[in-house]
């Protein structure tokens, strides 16, 4: 699942020392971070590149680095994480995004996570991927409908985040990899 991915105007890759700037200026942007618990320091988004390169390793699935076809520029980053924490009482396959803020509003999330889950139920033959987020964050919420993905109505305290912060409660969506084929692949184009 590792490999490079295309798309119409990105390129789906594996993160790269060249990375790791922009990658930490996203991190530390206020208005791209705001529906996490804080911003991160330069050390902790290094750590966070440490880990999502040892999620490839360890179990096969993690976070791309999203580029512009364009420019190669990184705009952010897009993957399916296998949690190492339990939501709802299990571990899950969970999609997520982060896009610089200059990048919002433009339908890159959408259009690499997209690609994402193709890889994730054609490829890696995922049975079921989540999504999850705090309930004021309408923007990734929207994404994931326009990804096909069924909000469960289920809502969460996230295991890493005190229950009394005001971002722990989460919601979720989720797509199966019977939803991905009939949204992606319709019985009569199967059938042809």
């Amino acid at each position: 699942m590792g490999k490079e991915l295309h798309t119409e105007r990105l390129v789906l890759r594996r993160f790269q020392e060249k990375d790791t700037e922009p990658f930490a200026a996203m991190n530390a942007d206020p208005f791209v971070m705001r529906y996490f618990p804080a911003t991160l320091s330069r050390t902790q988004s290094e750590d966070t590149l440490s880990r999502i390169a040892g999620k490839w390793d360890e179990t096969g699935v993690s976070y791309w680095a999203v580029t512009l076809k364009s420019t190669g520029e990184l705009i952010g980053t897009v993957g399916i994480n296998f949690t190492d924490y339990q939501v709802m009482g299990e571990y899950v396959y969970e999609i997520g995004w982060r896009i610089a803020s200059a990048f919002h509003r433009q339908g890159y999330a959408t259009e690499a996570a997209n690609e994402v889950l193709r890889v994730g139920f054609e490829v890696s033959q995922l049975q079921r991927v989540v999504s999850f987020t705090v309930l004021e964050n309408m923007p990734s919420q929207a994404v994931m409908k326009k990804l096909g993905m069924r909000d469960t109505q289920f809502q969460f305290f996230h295991p890493s985040i005190a229950a009394s912060h005001p971002l722990a409660e989460h919601c979720l969506y989720e797509m199966t990899s019977q939803m991905w084929y009939k949204l992606h692949h319709p019985p009569d184009e199967m059938n042809e």
